[in-house]
């Protein structure tokens, strides 16, 4: 568009024949000079040529010409080639080659910046588009990117300036329309990418089988996989992606945190179907799974099914969704032969160690929001370097609960969880945890997302002892005159930081007989408990909140 410019240069007809018929065929030219000041606006991609400086040599056989300008507002050097002669659907009639050196903000402004990947330096690129007389072209592009540092913090990769990498890239176009891509390679120190996109044209359905396939993705430190995605076969069907390999780190991805939608307010994505197989799945700082499967049916909201299976810490685990008998509603369940392990890999606590875990659960689909709502139960486990626990047996001080440690940790034989997840709100509704030296109530909320508690509940220190003595014939009945009575509890609260909360405890209730009627047989009993449930525990008297035993 609005071709500008000054051209200086010499032409020289060498056959003119002085007959009436003259094709342009049986006249001779050729011509040398050169431009400045060339301005061709739209030139590629809708971008413009400007401040143009070329020399040329043309004739009836082609043209060539090569120079500087300034290309989408990056200064470089440009080659031109075209072949006016006839030839097959596969001659090349034009070649022209861009060499520059655009620094980030510059690859910013052409829209070629990923908002996902962050860029900075300069490149040296090289781009050639060879175009074909059958209406075939290819656009290779090769870019140095020592120079440039490059950070995906969703894929936990990066490489800074300074570092070697070379990006290479073969675009075809089938009469100046984007027709796939039959290369795609990114080399190296850390990084080693091999892919090619299939990008075939659509029926008149709007089908067609668009996937990338990846031959090999390795981003050092920890992902090495190949696999494909496939493009939805039409309007509203799911995405395909399948990847396999020995190893894949979405640590990044699991340690970020989504805005919350508004009440009532659904983000929808694309949905999709995947299917992963991986021999190390890593997922944070020494937190991995090993020997993992894992498949979802994925709306674009929520896994309308799923499952996945491997290893972690010392066991199996196995987690599945699945559509429940009732509508609007699905069903969660877990197991894990360490549960700890399961909890510490997935980031839900650290503290604990060991363990058996069962959780059967349902999520509520007619709420936005999707909560869960089941129970948790793992037995035989220790619970080590809580915060919480440590404060809270500090503020007992009853030689009892020590008894409940073996080696470093605090073990218990049986905890029963009852909740509610919303978010990252975790509410507690009269869960337990026992063991022959200790037995514990709580209620209340974790908010995981901010990392706090607020829990209240009872402590039974000495638990075996309490709960024997109750059961003394006469014995039982002067101590504790409440059928499943105990001898002595106290009421405790942490409120504060997963890493400093604040503990109190009202030792008021510490010798009061049959304070937690029925406490025994919940602790017992089924997750249902044996017994009536227990007493909401009274709160803590002003003098403990005021800097009372603590």
């Amino acid at each position: 568009r609005n071709p500008s410019g000054r051209v200086e240069g010499r032409l020289v007809v060498t056959a003119l024949p002085l007959e009436n018929d003259v094709t342009f065929d049986d006249v001779r030219l050729s011509s040398t000079g050169k431009l400045s000041g060339l301005n061709l606006g739209g030139i590629a991609a809708g971008r413009d040529l400007t401040q143009g400086a070329l020399t040329f040599e043309a004739g009836n056989s082609g043209l060539a010409a090569r120079g500087t300008a300034t290309l989408a507002g990056i200064a470089s050097q440009v080659a031109v080639e075209m072949d006016f002669t006839d030839g097959p659907a596969t001659q090349v009639i034009q070649k022209v080659t861009v060499s520059a050196a655009p620094d980030a903000a510059q690859i910013a402004a052409l829209g070629l910046e990923h908002q996902e990947v962050g860029l900075d330096g300069t490149a040296g690129v090289k781009l050639e588009l060879v175009g074909r007389r059958g209406g075939r072209s290819e656009l290779s592009v090769r870019a140095d990117l020592g120079r440039m540092a490059v950070k995906a913090e969703r894929l936990n990769w990066s490489k800074p300036a300074g570092r070697a990498a070379v990006a290479d890239l073969l675009v075809v176009l089938d009469r100046e329309r984007f027709a796939g891509i039959e290369r795609l390679r990114i080399d190296g120190e850390g990084v080693s990418v091999q892919a090619v996109l299939e990008w075939p044209p659509l029926d008149r359905q709007g089908r067609g089988a668009r996937r990338v396939r990846l031959a090999r993705a390795v981003l050092a430190p920890g992902t090495d996989v190949q696999g494909e995605i496939v493009w939805p076969a039409a309007e509203g069907q799911p995405w395909q992606v399948r990847l396999n390999g020995p190893s894949l780190d979405i640590s990044a991805e699991m340690a970020r945190r989504e805005v919350p939608a508004k009440p009532g307010e659904e983000v929808r994505g694309p949905p999709f179907n995947a299917e992963l197989r991986v021999d190390r799945l890593i997922l944070g700082p020494r937190r991995v799974m090993t020997g993992v499967l894992a498949r979802s049916d994925n709306d674009g909201l929520i896994s309308r099914s799923a499952r996945i299976t491997g290893r972690a810490g010392t066991g199996p685990f196995e987690l599945s969704i699945l559509p429940s008998g009732q509508a609007q509603r699905r069903s969660l369940t877990i197991t894990a032969q360490d549960a700890g392990g399961l909890l510490t890999a997935l980031d839900v606590m650290e503290d604990m160690r060991g363990g058996k875990l069962v959780l059967n659960a349902s999520y509520d689909d007619s709420r936005a929001d999707n909560p869960l709502s089941g129970t948790a139960e793992v037995t035989d486990f220790g619970m080590r370097n809580a915060p919480a626990i440590g404060k809270l047996l500090q503020a007992i001080t009853v030689v009892g609960a020590i008894d409940a440690f073996s080696g470093p940790d605090l073990r218990f034989s049986r905890l029963v969880a009852p909740f509610r997840r919303t978010g990252d709100a975790i509410d507690l509704v009269d869960a337990r945890a026992f063991s022959t030296s200790l037995g514990v109530t709580a209620k209340g909320r974790i908010d995981t997302g901010r990392r706090l508690f607020d829990i209240q509940g009872t402590v039974v220190p000495a638990y075996f002892i309490n709960s024997l003595l109750g059961r003394v014939p006469l014995l039982g009945k002067l101590i504790s005159p409440e059928a499943g009575g105990g001898l002595f509890a106290m009421s405790y609260g942490v409120k504060g930081p997963f890493d400093d909360p604040s503990v109190w405890v009202n030792p008021l209730s510490a010798v009061t007989p049959g304070f937690l009627r029925g406490l025994f047989g919940v602790f017992e009993g089924s997750p249902g408990g044996g017994g009536d449930a227990p007493r909401a525990p009274p709160p803590p008297p002003p003098a403990m909140r005021d800097g009372g035993q603590r």
